[in-house]
């Protein structure tokens, strides 16, 4: 004990919480088990610490247990469920903060409403060829700010985003233009998106006309229909947004760049994508295209 508390920082006490022993038991305990399963034991824990401070994350177990294996550490299911209960210093499953919230959405105007060319359906294998877009809103301290992104419903990466005091047309035509400048996608694009005035305005429909892209929106009052969108706003405040206080715009971009293009996009596992980051499957598929 006294070994890996030099090595890797851990108090006898967090040990043997993790090992599954009484502190002053450790010794008689010792007799009975081998160095290797200590160490190895040790050793998880000391990996699980270092990427849940490092990349901002709540994994559950199944995600940690892939995390693990991905840094090339096997371990089973049943052992990473026991150790990470034991955690200190944070390192549990992040429960969501609960506040009343604005209203993102409104679908009562008189603009043209597009058909819904999904259907609910989202399985989509190519990338680039259908990207969901929604508005949420995020606390800070004058209020709330707006973020706006567009995701890749097959690499479930988030193509391009924009956040802004406001949520006007504005705010949805960078998010675009931030996508269409990272991916450069062709025409024939669809994009879906709810009835909402930004999506419905002139001004963006005249958009994505002249860059070749087709529009798609829900149905009304139906959020099943844009589900992919609302899943990742709800993965950004439970993980993210719920458990920071931002103090201005210039601050929330930069934490929104850090956990959406360097943790989200390239770092974070995701299940429906065989546990790969979005990053990493959109290139192993072109690199097998």
């Amino acid at each position: 004990m006294k070994e890996h508390r030099e090595s890797f920082g851990f108090s006898i006490k967090v040990m043997s919480e993790v090992l599954d022993i009484k502190h002053k038991g450790f010794y008689p305990w010792l007799k009975n088990r081998s160095r290797f399963e200590i160490k190895k034991s040790i050793e998880i824990l000391y990996e699980i610490r270092k990427f849940h401070k490092g990349d901002l994350l709540s994994y559950g177990s199944p995600r940690v247990q892939k995390e693990l294996r991905a840094r090339g550490i096997k371990v089973s299911l049943p052992t990473v469920a026991k150790i990470t209960p034991r955690m200190e210093n944070g390192i549990k499953a992040i429960t969501t903060r609960k506040f009343k919230h604005p209203v993102t959405t409104n679908s009562n105007h008189e603009e043209a409403i597009s058909p819904n060319l999904l259907e609910q359906n989202f399985q989509v294998s190519t990338p680039n060829t259908v990207y969901v877009t929604d508005i949420t809103y995020i606390p800070y301290l004058f209020g709330f700010l707006y973020l706006c992104k567009f995701k890749d419903i097959c690499t479930k990466k988030i193509v391009g985003w924009a956040v802004d005091t406001h949520m006007k047309t504005s705010l949805v035509m960078r998010a675009l233009e931030n996508a269409v400048e990272n991916q450069k996608p062709n025409e024939g694009l669809i994009i879906h998106s709810d009835r909402g005035s930004q999506y419905a305005s002139k001004e963006f429909c005249e958009n994505l006309t002249s860059k070749g892209f087709i529009q798609s929106m829900s149905r009304k009052g139906n959020c099943w229909d844009n589900a992919p969108a609302e899943s990742f706003f709800a993965t950004l405040k439970r993980e993210f947004t719920n458990h920071k206080n931002f103090h201005s715009l210039e601050q929330a971009q930069s934490s929104l760049f850090e956990y959406i293009e360097v943790f989200y996009n390239r770092k974070r596992l995701h299940s429906k994508i065989e546990y790969k980051s979005p990053v990493t499957f959109e290139n192993e598929f072109y690199a097998y295209e």
